[in-house]
């Protein structure tokens, strides 16, 4: 059977490349990664290697396949691009993340308290990944973006992006084999935004007059919108009963146990009036 240190271990032998293990929590679920950092490479491919722990492989094995998978994603980036005003104008973003946060980067309040948005561009690399980098003001002077044009932009770009599946839809994309866990599913209205790529696409709800206006079109009255991480938000309808300090206190619980801190937002649950 194949295990991570023994997979390592053949690649560091056989192939001298040295990857560092990283591991990730997403919804609950825990992957293990290889780092492929080399010298001075600011943007570095993870290979995730879970399919490969397994009775079917053995380290050498294994490591031949990551091997394969590591020579399939090296990221070829032009860096002129990052000179390029039209580039940059076409592939801005809006991300989200907690406010304190240390970064050189161009930031703003969001309409949510203890988090602020910025900007990145974001672009496939090759056909199975993609890269972002952060924007910042001086990176924008040296292209003649102005912060108003590039916050418009990034702002249209990401309301484009708009996603929105049941929790159904997403368990069902996630677990497709396991049918026990939709049962009684669909009783519960609890709808998840993101974007298409399902990466950073928490901050699609930046667009509330789109929010509210989908939640009006669904019959709802007031809405309790949930961060479950950087990359996806849950919305779901709420009342006079709604007790939002019991939701925030799951929010708090969920971010402990299932969501890597780099990915966390909010350690609270934020209820709207739709006619606000």
């Amino acid at each position: 059977m194949a295990t991570i240190n023994g997979i390592v271990n053949v690649i560091n032998k056989k192939y001298h490349l040295y990857p560092k293990v990283q591991t990730v929590k997403k919804n609950c679920v825990e992957f293990i990664g290889l780092c492929f950092h080399e010298g001075e490479q600011h943007i570095a491919p993870v290979i995730y290697v879970d399919r490969f722990l397994t009775d079917d492989f053995t380290d050498e094995e294994a490591a031949v396949y990551v091997k394969q998978c590591y020579d399939q994603a090296g990221i070829d980036i032009d860096i002129d691009i990052f000179k390029d005003p039209t580039y940059i104008r076409e592939h801005l973003f809006l991300g989200l993340e907690k406010k304190g946060s240390d970064t050189k980067y161009l930031t703003r309040d969001s309409a949510f308290d203890d988090i602020i948005e910025y900007l990145y561009i974001r672009d496939e690399a090759n056909v199975d990944g993609t890269f972002s980098v952060k924007m910042s003001s001086e990176h924008l002077k040296s292209v003649n973006i102005t912060e108003e044009e590039a916050w418009r932009l990034a702002s249209e770009h990401t309301s484009q992006e708009i996603k929105i599946e049941t929790m159904a839809e997403v368990l069902c994309s996630m677990m497709p084999d396991d049918a026990a866990i939709y049962d009684n599913i669909d009783d519960v209205p609890m709808y998840i935004f993101s974007n298409h790529l399902r990466m950073k696409g928490a901050a699609v709800v930046t667009n509330m007059d789109y929010v509210k206006q989908w939640a009006k079109a669904m019959g709802f009255d007031k809405i309790v919108i949930i961060f479950s991480s950087i990359h996806e938000v849950i919305i779901l309808p709420a009342d006079d009963n709604t007790d939002l300090d019991a939701i925030s206190a799951m929010v708090v619980d969920v971010n402990k146990g299932c969501v890597a801190k780099e990915e966390q937002l909010a350690e609270k649950a934020f209820i709207f009036s739709v006619n606000d």
